[in-house]
């Protein structure tokens, strides 16, 4: 799985509110070791939970197509749901992803799965 430096957390946690990720990029690295231990432990618990969802909410579609007969099981279904996440996240680090709706739409999935 890839690995995403705090910046590359920032990018993708804070992709629709470019001020506040422009600001907290800018300021990151300035804060004493405390502080900065304090917002990465935050930025990591987000990210972690921000993209599990997204993976939870890709292992459904994936067992979806197996009971329909679209798809095999081949290996672990959760662990090819989280790599096509974080294959998903690739673009907006690139500057690839400019797709707001796309954007709104995985952000959507998360909150209904946060209210089930």
């Amino acid at each position: 799985m890839n690995q995403f430096s705090i910046e590359d957390i920032i990018k993708i946690l804070f992709q629709n509110n470019s001020v506040e990720r422009d600001r907290l990029l800018a300021e990151y690295l300035t804060y004493e070791d405390a502080r900065k231990s304090d917002v990465t432990r935050i930025l990591l618990d987000q990210f972690h939970d921000f993209t599990e969802g997204l993976a939870i909410s890709k292992y459904q579609t994936l067992l979806k197509e197996v009971s329909e007969g679209k798809r095999q099981i081949a290996g672990d279904i959760m662990q090819q749901a989280r790599a096509a996440v974080y294959k998903e996240l690739e673009p907006i680090l690139s500057g690839k992803q400019n797709d707001t709706q796309e954007i709104q739409a995985i952000q959507d999935k998360i909150h209904t799965l946060a209210s089930n």
